[in-house]
């Protein structure tokens, strides 16, 4: 590995920690700097599960600490989620890497505007609180989250957010720390 390849790798894992620990789609930089460094797709999307995992640990960690967390709410949500992550990931490692290069290059171009737009659908969906807190629509809406997650990962913090706010009727802060913890 040259000193750029680590500068990049380091560079881009710290943003993307940054970014992860406040909304969503740090994925967007660590698994094309993967990538450009020689990874497989599909290898460099698994790999960037492992700085993932971390970030959310840390996360979750500071959101507990200011005592900021619905741990019953958010494994509530894990459940259906992890239940489609494992349906994405039999997704992911059916598809070969020039399949799976394709998708991912379709998913980031599509990803770009949720990314920018992201704080107006927060707000959006915030203005929209409904309640249905822990119904099976929710239930529903985090299966299929699930899914994406399992497949890609990419951005599923930035819709997490997004359900949260315009279903789970939460603000924010709060979405946030049970995002990491359903992410994790």
């Amino acid at each position: 590995m040259s000193l750029f390849d680590f500068v990049l790798l380091i560079t881009s894992g710290l943003a993307a920690g940054f970014i992860n620990a406040v909304s969503g789609g740090g994925a967007m930089l660590t698994v094309p700097a993967l990538i450009f460094i020689g990874l497989p797709p599909g290898v460099a999307n698994g790999t960037n599960r492992v700085a993932v995992a971390i970030q959310n640990v840390a996360a979750l960690a500071a959101y507990q600490r200011q005592g900021v967390a619905n741990h019953r709410l958010a494994l509530s949500l894990a459940l259906p989620a992890t239940l489609g992550s494992f349906v994405g990931a039999l997704i992911s490692i059916r598809l070969d890497d020039a399949q799976f290069r394709t998708v991912l290059g379709l998913v980031m171009l599509l990803l770009i505007g949720q990314v920018l737009l992201e704080p107006r659908l927060n707000a959006r969906a915030a203005a929209l609180q409904q309640t249905l807190k822990e119904g099976w629509v929710l239930s529903l809406v985090f299966f299929v989250l699930g899914i994406y997650g399992g497949f890609l990962q990419i951005g599923v913090g930035i819709f997490i957010l997004v359900a949260l706010s315009a279903f789970g009727g939460m603000d924010l802060v709060l979405a946030n720390s049970v995002k990491v913890t359903i992410v994790l």
